[in-house]
């Protein structure tokens, strides 16, 4: 069978499932956990961590309630030496710019499963935006703003039953 042969059998399949079997079916497919990528090989993927339908507990909501993706993407603490630990000032248990579980800290990844695009889209950017916070404002603490100038600065992935879009967050 061709590749769009298969492609289209999958998406037939997946038609009118719930969002569960899309995310067990489909999500590791086109996001693939960190983990499992290391083990394969990826060392640079070392010090990063997936959540899978994690409340972002230590995160402070735009609006609403704490973004809750189907996944998230980030960093280890375990990727900040001593010093860099100091500097964020990241208290264990406590909200926090930087951190939005207990072990992921910056996320740059999310990806929301939902059959209803627009609610999926709304959720995906809330989460999106929630990251960035932490992330520029450690650029403006350390005066580097301009870093973040025009650079693709978080990922998000929407899936739905035919449709699997995807937004690159640039800070212009």
């Amino acid at each position: 069978m061709s590749q769009s042969g298969y492609f289209r059998g999958f998406q037939d399949a997946l038609r009118n499932r719930s969002e569960k079997r899309l995310l067990i079916d489909l999500h590791p497919l086109l996001m693939p956990s960190a983990e499992s990528q290391f083990l394969r090989g990826r060392k640079s993927l070392k010090d990063v961590i997936d959540g899978y339908n994690d409340p972002w507990e230590r995160a402070e909501p735009i609006y609403g309630p704490k973004p809750q993706p189907d996944h998230t993407r980030g960093l280890r603490w375990s990727i900040f030496d001593e010093s860099q630990r100091q500097k964020l000032r990241v208290q264990p248990y406590e909200k926090s710019l930087y951190a939005v579980r207990e072990e992921i800290y910056f996320p740059y990844l999310t990806g929301e499963v939902n059959l209803i695009l627009d609610i999926a889209d709304r959720q995906s950017m809330h989460s999106a935006c929630v990251a960035l916070r932490g992330l520029v404002h450690l650029a403006r603490m350390t005066g580097c703003v301009e870093l973040l100038h025009r650079r693709i600065l978080t990922f998000s992935i929407r899936i739905t039953e035919t449709r699997f879009p995807f937004t690159a967050i640039t800070l212009k």
